[in-house]
């Protein structure tokens, strides 16, 4: 017992410095993938049952002997939250909610929006939209485990072969519910999408975005691509998704190096053939079978001492241990990414830009004022400064996660399945009690550089809630008159989820100011050039009546305090491949079990059959991540933590579980 503290110790120590990273304060990730552990990986359902003399490790054999054993399980998760917590993160809302997590999405223009309500204008929904998303993610699996040990005596003394693959059902629900609040009933802007958008051409609900790949229906051949990946799976409260495969063929081969009539002790090498899903990243909380795909390969220990044996009565009582340590190769998967410093930025909204460049559009520090002497007010804009736009909105919106999903090569350099077992057996009963522990360290993930990303060049930028059109605009005869629209270069690249820069969360709202672009990257005032007339450009064709403006000061006035000139970004910033949170994604995961089984066997027949049948329960515990950041209730600032550091986010499933166990030993 002694020696099995030891090794517990050194195990936890593993898990918690060398191989998996100190837990340095850190925002709350969001987990683009949900790793779970294996359903072939559990090495209690392998031993109980069988932790006797009569079965497995049999002492003084001389000839082959074997056991084939077939488990039906069923299992199903609790503690919903901290699933939820593993693929949001601060996407969560801070306040607590009786019905589980909640994220809530309010847009641009509802005057108290919360720091953590995600921006509705990225899914097509109105800006005044408010509604509130509540989750209960499970996961319930069914699977039959088919598991043969054959002892090798007659080939090498203590030598076995052990061979088993379970066949998994497993049902994934994200278990959403969305209460809209306010449907909203404005229209977009002129210039914030296209032309202004009619309110009947918006969406009505987060869901239509997110699982049922509904899009605005924009105007002037300004094109809204649907989500195509990390999508939510439908529908109102009862949506799952569901895989059926055989999740590994686990081979062992062993031989018990020590052994007598009370105790053995053996070491193995074990590998595994991967037969389950592979991710796609088509959806957020896509039902996992079996590892990921990886082959496997390691080593194990195993051992049991019998410190109490009854011969009279036919009683014993002893411990088992089995100790599986495996690498897990590298292999291809499609993954979905956030931005770097940006959890949850999947779901935000990217804009292409490219060239030519139209109508010349140009950038300038100083805004165009107005003459107010004789009676044709006339634009003098700056004399010089001007700056050529590089680039140019293309009329192209897609969310960033149609952007970030990347064919990568992950592996996992240590995974750990530890099984202490308690037995004690009375003539014709046995009963099993015991603890496990699972951990596996960070995933390394790699890109494949043969598959290029839509990132790669100057392409796409993030648009926030910034304005991506202007008007031309020009002082005639004491009349404002307005002409052609023109793209933008306005991008924001600090923007996040939760808001634009234009009216960054917290700030009160200010619409005439939002519509301005103020917090574009790289701002200056928007010029168009027109044959020989440079025109400054203006946040909207609709936002005032433009045709009663006898001193054009609506436009241009006192260093436009009042006016309604544009900015645009003098140049644009990218998004590239080096903004995808590579790290971010990466998983851990460690848990902890207690098991329980009670079997009985019936005496040998004469064929030298031993059959067996049992019943057992668990209840495992997902160990969760530190919360050292947890709960802020500001803006996402990088000021303390760096989301982008080289830690590892731990998502594993907590869930309880029951089963039958039959087999039959023979000689």
């Amino acid at each position: 017992m002694k020696q099995m503290k030891m090794i517990y110790a050194c195990l936890i120590a593993l898990t918690s410095t060398a191989v998996f990273g100190n837990s340095s304060c850190q925002f709350e990730k969001a987990s683009p993938y949900f790793s779970i552990r294996s359903q072939s990986v559990d090495s209690a359902r392998d031993l109980v049952g069988l932790a006797n003399d009569l079965h497995i490790h049999r002492y003084d054999m001389c000839d082959m002997y074997g056991n084939f054993a077939v488990t039906a399980e069923y299992a199903k998760s609790f503690n919903s939250k901290n699933i939820a917590r593993c693929l949001f993160g601060d996407g969560l809302s801070t306040t607590g909610d009786c019905n589980g997590p909640t994220i809530k999405i309010s847009g641009s223009h509802v005057q108290d929006r919360g720091v953590r309500d995600w921006l509705a204008d990225y899914f097509g929904l109105p800006t005044d939209f408010q509604s509130t998303l509540t989750f209960s993610p499970s996961v319930k699996t069914f699977l039959v485990d088919f598991d043969l040990f054959l002892g090798l005596d007659e080939c090498m003394e203590g030598m076995y072969l052990r061979i088993h693959a379970p066949f998994v059902h497993t049902q994934w629900s994200l278990g959403y519910c969305e209460d809209v609040l306010k449907a909203g009933v404005n229209s977009y802007d002129a210039g914030y999408f296209a032309n202004a958008v009619d309110r009947s051409k918006l969406l009505n609900s987060f869901q239509d975005y997110v699982s049922c790949g509904k899009v605005p229906e924009l105007n002037c051949g300004v094109f809204y691509e649907p989500l195509r990946f990390s999508k939510w799976a439908v529908s109102d409260c009862r949506d799952s998704l569901k895989a059926n495969r055989l999740s590994e063929i686990q081979v062992v081969l062993g031989s018990d190096w020590w052994q007598c009539e009370d105790y053995h002790f053996g070491f193995n090498i074990r590998g595994s053939i991967p037969t389950g899903t592979r991710p796609r990243g088509e959806y957020l909380f896509e039902p996992v079978v079996g590892n990921g795909h990886h082959f496997e390969l390691g080593g194990g220990l195993t051992g049991h001492y019998t410190f109490y044996r009854d011969c009279e009565c036919d009683r014993s009582a002893g411990v088992w241990f089995d100790l599986n340590v495996t690498h897990l190769f590298s292999t291809r998967q499609c993954r979905n990414f956030d931005l770097c410093q940006s959890p949850n930025s999947r779901y935000m909204l990217a804009e292409r830009l490219g060239k030519p460049v139209e109508n010349d559009l140009e950038g300038n520090p100083d805004v165009a004022t107005v003459s107010q002497q004789g009676d044709n007010p006339t634009v003098f804009p700056p004399m010089d400064g001007y700056t050529l736009a590089d680039y140019q909105f293309k009329k192209i919106f897609t969310p960033v996660a149609n952007l970030t999903q990347s064919r990568v090569k992950v592996s996992v350099p240590i995974q750990v399945d530890l099984s202490v077992l308690f037995n004690y057996s009375c003539s014709c009963y046995s009963f099993d009690f015991g603890y496990n522990l699972w951990t596996r360290s960070c995933e390394k993930i790699k890109f494949d550089c043969a598959c290029p990303s839509p990132l790669e060049g100057h392409a796409w930028a993030l648009k926030g809630d910034a304005h991506v059109f202007g008007y031309q605009a020009e002082c005639i005869n004491q009349v404002t008159e307005i002409g052609e629209k023109v793209a933008l270069s306005a991008t924001q690249h600090s923007a996040n989820i939760y808001a634009g820069t234009n009216r960054p969360c917290g700030e009160a709202l200010d619409t005439k100011q939002q519509q301005r672009n103020p917090g574009v990257d790289n701002t200056e005032f928007a010029y168009s050039v027109v044959g020989n007339f440079r025109l400054p450009l203006i946040s909207s064709n609709t936002l005032m009546d433009l045709s009663n403006d006898p001193n054009c000061y609506n436009v241009f006035s006192n260093g436009n305090e009042t006016g309604i000139q544009t900015r645009t970004s003098i140049q644009p910033i990218f998004l590239s491949t080096a903004d995808i949170d590579c790290d971010g994604a990466r998983t851990k995961g460690t848990s902890h079990k207690i098991f329980g089984h009670v079997s009985y066997t019936w005496g040998e027949t004469e064929c030298g059959y031993l059959p067996y049948i049992g019943v057992g329960a668990k209840a495992e515990f997902a160990q969760r991540n530190d919360d050292c950041c947890d709960g802020a209730k500001t803006c996402f600032t990088t000021a303390t933590c760096d989301p982008c550091d080289s830690s590892c986010r731990r998502c594993a499933i907590s869930e309880w579980g029951v089963w039958i166990k039959g087999g039959v030993s023979f000689d």
